[in-house]
Order: C-alpha cells, then sequence, then structure tokens
C-alpha cells in the first residue's frame, strides 16, 4: 500500500468580508475531512486586519493545517478602486505576491502543491495557477441559479470553466421573526439555517436574482420592492407593508423556510448530498499530484 502524501492547497479569496469568511469556513471543513491536507489562504489587503486578528485567536482555525499569509500592500493597487479599471486591475496586481508565495511552498517541499481554489472574482489568478502546472477551481459565493445562468452565458460564448459550487453559513439569527436583506448570498443561506423568513430588498449584483428567486420560485420570502435604480426611494409604507405580510401566519412562508432548514441540514450529514460533494472535491484536491 503506497504512502499518502501530503498536499497543499492554495486558496486565493476575494478581498471583501462577503467572500473571505465563506472562503476560510471552506477551508476549515476541508482539512477537517482530510487529515493529509494543507491550506493555504492569500490574503489581499484591504484593512481586513481585525477579522485576520480574530482567526488566530480563534481555536477553530488554530491548526498547523491551516495558514494565512497577507499579500504585500501595493499602495498603487489600492488607488485602482477608485477608478474605471476597478477590482480586475487590483486584483491583476497582485500576480508577482502569488507568484512569489507559491515559489516558497514548493521550495519547502513539505507538501505537493496541489491545486489553486480562486474566488469567482479572482479568476484572472488561474494564469498563475497554470505557470504552476496545476489546476484551478473556482470559488462560487452565490446560489447554483446564477452558478446556471452564468454557465448560459459562457456556452454562448464557446468559453466553459469547472467551476465548484460552495456556500457556508456564517452567523446566528435565533429568536427573529424576519430579516430585511439585500439577498446576498451569505444573507440567504444564514436566513433559511436559522429559519429566519425574509423581506426582499436587492441592490446590485446577483441579488436580484436571489430575490426573485426567493419570492417567485420557493415563495419562501416577501418582497419590498424590486429597485429600478439605484436612485429610487423606498418609502417606510412599502417597507412596513413587506414586513407585515412577512409577520402573518397564514401566508405559508415561515413553513416553508422552516422545512428548507430541515432539508439544508440533512444535505451536511454524513452520506448526505453536500457531505457527498465536499468528499469528492477532496477526492480530486488529493489526485492532483
Amino acid at each position: 500500500m503506497s504512502e499518502i502524501k501530503n498536499v497543499e492547497l492554495v486558496i486565493i479569496p476575494s478581498p471583501g468580508m462577503g467572500h473571505l469568511v465563506p472562503a476560510v469556513e471552506m477551508a476549515k471543513l476541508l482539512i477537517a475531512r482530510e487529515e493529509h491536507l494543507s491550506i493555504t489562504v492569500l490574503v489581499m489587503n484591504m484593512n481586513l486586519k481585525p477579522y485576520l486578528r480574530s482567526l488566530s485567536s480563534n481555536a477553530n482555525c488554530s491548526s498547523t493545517r491551516l495558514k494565512f499569509i497577507n499579500l504585500p500592500r501595493d499602495e498603487s493597487a489600492l488607488l485602482l478602486l477608485n477608478n474605471n479599471t476597478f477590482f480586475s486591475g487590483f486584483i491583476e496586481r497582485h500576480k508577482p505576491q502569488v507568484r512569489h508565495v507559491v515559489a516558497q511552498i514548493l521550495q519547502s517541499k513539505t507538501a505537493t502543491l496541489s491545486s489553486f481554489v480562486v474566488d469567482m472574482m479572482c479568476t484572472i489568478m488561474i494564469d498563475v495557477a497554470n505557470e504552476f502546472g496545476v489546476p484551478t477551481y473556482v470559488f462560487y459565493t452565490t446560489s447554483a441559479a446564477m452558478l446556471g445562468l452564468h454557465f448560459h452565458m459562457q456556452s454562448l460564448r464557446d468559453d466553459l470553466l469547472l467551476i465548484v459550487t460552495m456556500t457556508l453559513n456564517q452567523n446566528s439569527m435565533y429568536l427573529l421573526g424576519g430579516f430585511v436583506s439585500h439577498c446576498g448570498w451569505n444573507s440567504i443561506l444564514e436566513s433559511i439555517w436559522f429559519s429566519v423568513p425574509m423581506a426582499t430588498w436587492p441592490m446590485y449584483s446577483e441579488q436580484q436574482a436571489n430575490a426573485f428567486q426567493l419570492v417567485k420560485d420557493l415563495c419562501m420570502a416577501v418582497d419590498i420592492k424590486i429597485k429600478e435604480s439605484n436612485t429610487d426611494v423606498i418609502k417606510a409604507e412599502e417597507i412596513e407593508k413587506a414586513i407585515g405580510h412577512l409577520k402573518d401566519p397564514e401566508n405559508g412562508i415561515r413553513l416553508k423556510v422552516k422545512d428548507m432548514k430541515e432539508k439544508s441540514r440533512l444535505a451536511l450529514k454524513e452520506g448526505a448530498s453536500s457531505y457527498n460533494s465536499v468528499g469528492r472535491l477532496i477526492e480530486q484536491v488529493m489526485g492532483n499530484n
């Protein structure tokens, strides 16, 4: 029987709390499931130090197999956040730092570099993974419905990527009667996990699609208003009306959310769909060497 090798996975999250936190939770889950896997999370510096300090003092993140490296702060890259190039230019400016860190990992020879996991907004880093001859998984931090839409758009361009969808809940919401949400995917997962019905107030990005799915497809939320633009003003009466409907015990929304809560928790149990999906990902990662 051949000896199992120690394997290193490099995770590059987008530098925002809504993307960094799920990436860290995913990393913790992976190392908990596979003792021969080590993970290095490369963090682009956008004033997230308080959160990173909390990780260093958190017993759940104290494993020697989970490391966080703050990439050197590039002031010129930060300036890109204020002009038309916005995020893509900021991310691309970090390629040299990522190359340097990965080269050091290879030189250490403590583990075999297996693959990269890059945030959906950091796909420019696939170029760096290709330079090192390792595959890339895209960490997709929103819903499967949006994933399907993006796949369709990509098929129209005949430009397909391998994308792994993994999203994890973060915070507690016990004893809440309802949640007014902009419908980011993290907030939706948290609401479902703790069986808290939502009043949707989407603002930008995929939030409109998420809200539509919750209200129209799944009947798990009420809508405050679909905004036509960021300058639309939502009146207090509209918010009050939506919350009143949310509190109505006859609307069935609370029962649907409770049912989805039970289904979501069952999916994480050993042998269930989510558990098995993570297991297949780990098998792939461990085999990429």
